[in-house]
């Protein structure tokens, strides 16, 4: 009887190839998410399960897992993403009772792919190249270098994704050009993850792309970006590397026999005056290990038979010996187009011919999958009509939005925007000084909650005699929305979000301004919020009755 794999996160990228290449060795595929995928419809998926949001709630995600798992007699699950890794990893040891947890290092090796300082702290003592580094670990820490910066800077969160008060927070890295910048960067995360500061590295990335076993390498190739997304992401075309032409193999295979690497990884390096830099190492299957199938690098079926089979292993290390190319041809068009730059258009043109070439390979073949590939076109076109139709609706959007009565009575209200850093901390902290025998309260809807509100907020906020310096956002969901007499929404945005996921209080919610909404200041210059904030004043004073 065939074996059953749980592949945890959907993509069509790294999940659709791990499930077409174990299919084709005698697996059966499901795949879990936390959203709907066209994944589904995947000839290579025999089933697709959707749970509880992992990203808002840990523990319900967890306790639904484990029914699925119980269910459906899985032998072994294979995290895909960075988030199904943090998931994995936090539960290991409970899930272990009925099921193989593939793909989780121990806790000293995994830390390296989860803790970017780490991995650079390893990596300058293995000599590698690295970039310029600084930790900043709170606020203290960025007054005492700020001075000493140079710009730009690449500011980058320690970690990917982070589980704090039952959520899976997810963090993105940033080239930023001023002082200001970098501040407001370190002040919406810095009370949940440190913050590294680097010197950028100008180049283009390759990849050390691995299967190891206790620290040994058993198989690996490499490959370089050719088409990398304005702002960093997944490359959309790439090539194989058959020669060591940049002097990483021997470097990557001892980092990873330094931290006792087992299972698959991928280090990425960024290639700068012919030095490779070290960046990051992706503890995971990666959005290019398509390229390694179609040049013969079977990495996710050889973790399965060497790691978990028992598989005799090979008797030297394997390695790609194949030019191939392989090109994302949805992502590839995508990334031009937004990119808007005329000659991102004619470099991407010219690279069109070589479609012909037989070493060119298309991840996305339209016949490989039919109905999996149709529908994540379609997806992107609802998306994109969706957008468009819900910025119709709002503007022609009726029905009860503003409270236009004078000396309401209520004993507790609660204000919503959406991060809870500007609007809605502003109102809270006004009324409650106006009105201190009220129960106020404030939070957003954004679920990644204790930022701190920006600096133009506390500066503008100053003006009117509220202080927000000390202010932690809160999540809506944490929020008791049951209890207060009236809830006061921010904008119409928000307001929908809010029939849609809470319709049993509508009854008490309006929008604050009569006149259909205050616009969100956030990212904008210090006027804006003084504007913002004279508008918040004005319809707290005319709703309460404030002289």
């Amino acid at each position: 009887m065939a074996k059953r794999i749980l592949l945890l996160g959907a993509n069509d990228r790294a999940c659709f190839s791990v499930a077409k290449n174990l299919t084709r060795h005698g697996y059966v595929i499901g795949v879990a998410s936390w959203e709907w995928h066209p994944l589904k419809y995947s000839r290579y998926v025999q089933a697709f399960y959707i749970l509880p949001d992992l990203k808002t709630g840990m523990h319900h995600f967890y306790e639904a897992f484990q029914k699925l798992i119980a269910a459906n007699n899985y032998w072994l699950v294979l995290p895909i993403n960075d988030m199904a890794v943090e998931f994995l990893f936090h539960y290991k040891d409970q899930l272990e009772k009925n099921i193989i947890v593939g793909g989780i290092n121990s806790q000293s090796a995994i830390k390296y792919s989860r803790d970017k300082y780490e991995l650079w702290k390893i990596c300058r003592e293995l000599k590698m190249h690295v970039p310029s580094t600084m930790l900043v670990s709170s606020l203290g820490d960025f007054d005492k270098i700020k001075q000493d910066l140079h710009f730009p800077v690449i500011a980058k969160p320690v970690s990917s994704k982070k589980i704090h008060e039952n959520k899976i927070y997810s963090y993105t890295v940033k080239r930023l050009k001023t002082q200001n910048a970098v501040e407001e960067f370190i002040r919406e995360r810095i009370t949940v993850i440190p913050i590294l500061l680097q010197e950028p590295v100008e180049g283009f990335g390759i990849g050390f792309n691995f299967l190891a076993r206790n620290g040994d390498v058993i198989a690996f190739y490499m490959h370089e970006r050719i088409h990398e997304p304005t702002g960093g992401g997944e490359s959309s075309y790439r090539k194989t590397l058959i020669d060591d032409r940049y002097h990483v193999v021997e470097q990557s295979k001892e980092l990873i026999r330094k931290i006792g690497w087992h299972g698959v990884g991928m280090i990425e390096f960024k290639v700068h005056e012919g030095n490779a830099y070290i960046m990051e190492l992706n503890g995971r299957f990666w959005g290019s290990i398509e390229l390694g199938l179609f040049a013969g690098m079977e990495l996710p079926y050889w973790q399965i038979a060497y790691n978990y089979e028992n598989t005799m292993l090979p008797s030297q290390i394997v390695s790609c010996t194949k030019e191939v190319f392989a090109r994302n041809f949805r992502n590839d068009l995508l990334n031009v187009l937004k990119a808007k730059s005329i000659k991102r258009v004619g470099i991407w043109m010219k690279t069109i011919p070589g479609m012909l070439r037989k070493k060119d390979k298309i991840e996305d073949n339209l016949f490989a999958d039919p109905v999996f590939r149709l529908l994540t076109w379609t997806e992107l076109a609802g998306k994109f009509i969706g957008n468009k139709w819900s910025s119709v609706k709002r503007i022609f959007s009726s029905g009860k939005h503003a409270v236009n009565s004078q000396g309401i009575n209520l004993k507790s209200a609660i204000f919503i925007c959406e991060g809870n850093i500007c609007r809605s901390p502003f109102a809270e902290k006004y009324l409650k000084a106006a009105r201190p025998e009220l129960s106020i309260t404030s939070c957003g809807m954004q679920f990644q909650s204790s930022k701190m509100s920006p600096l133009n907020a506390v500066e503008a906020a100053r003006k009117f005699d509220v202080d927000v310096s000390l202010h932690l956002s809160r999540y809506i969901g944490d929020a008791d929305l049951n209890n207060p007499d009236m809830i006061f929404i921010m904008d119409k945005i928000n307001h929908q979000k809010i029939r849609r996921t809470y319709p049993q209080i509508m009854d008490k919610v309006f929008l604050l301004d009569e006149n259909g909404g205050i616009a969100d200041p956030y990212g904008k210059e210090f006027n804006d919020y003084i504007q913002c904030y004279t508008k918040i004043k004005a319809n707290i004073d005319r709703v309460f009755c404030i002289e």
